[in-house]
Parts: structure tokens; sequence; C-alpha cells
């Protein structure tokens, strides 16, 4: 019942261990590595800064929750006025961008989604203007 329980969090937060190259690759990169993990930290951070102008700018409905030290940001869409399976729907289904449900850490979570900004610009530009179109098809 304890196993059933952990593999549940671990399923719910997405968190798996990795396998052996993975493991060898992270002791790298954490031990060996201080300038390139620099210039991620940064380049995430940037990426942070340029969604959030850029949702205040774009759709003012959704809001970014500044985050303490993560790239897994969490969007406000509160004053969109769904939540849960339609907001999941509005992003994945209608916008293209895959997110996580923010309900599935938490009822708190109803209307709120996830969104990983550890990638390339140009993809998180490809990602903002799906959800741009969809946002406006919507009528927001």
């Amino acid at each position: 019942k304890i196993k059933e329980l952990i593999d549940k969090e671990i399923a719910a937060t997405h968190v798996s261990t990795p396998n052996v190259f993975a493991m060898a690759a992270f002791m790298a990169a954490y031990n060996e590595s201080e300038d390139y993990l620099n210039q991620e930290v940064s380049y995430i951070e940037r990426n942070v800064e340029f969604l959030d102008s850029w949702l205040a700018e774009n759709t003012p409905k959704i809001r970014l929750i500044k985050p303490q030290g993560t790239y897994l940001l969490w969007l406000d869409c509160s004053l969109l006025g769904m939540g849960g399976d339609e907001l999941h729907a509005f992003f994945t289904k209608e916008a293209e961008v895959a997110v996580n449900k923010g309900e599935i850490f938490g009822s708190e979570g109803f209307d709120f989604v996830r969104i990983n900004v550890a990638c390339p610009r140009s993809v998180l530009e490809v990602g903002l203007k799906r959800i741009l179109d969809a946002y406006r098809k919507r009528g927001f």
C-alpha cells in the first residue's frame, strides 16, 4: 500500500529514476560544468522574463506566477473562466501546447496549468503564438 502511494506521487510529480547514462551526465554537469550550468540558469531566467512580459502584453487573462528557482512555471488562468479538463483541453487541443494540468497537484490547481520553459526561445515563441491564436479564437 505504501509503495502504491509512492508510485502515485512519483507519477503525479513526473519524477522517475534516470538511467545510468543520465546519472553520469547529471553528475558531470553539476560537478564539472559550472559555466554550462550558469549559462543554462541564465537562459532559463531570460525565458521566464520573456514569458512574463509576453503574457502581460498579449494574453492578460493568463498570468505568470513568478518562480523561485524552477523552469516549470505556473500560469494562473482563473480570469479565463474555465478550469480543470476544459482548461487543459484549451492548451493541449486548441493551442496544441503541452502543459501539466494544475489539478494533479491538488484542488487548488483547478484553474492553473504548469508549463516548461527550459527550451530554446524559438520553441517557446512557437508555443506562445499557438496560445495567442487559441486565446483570440475564444474571444478573450
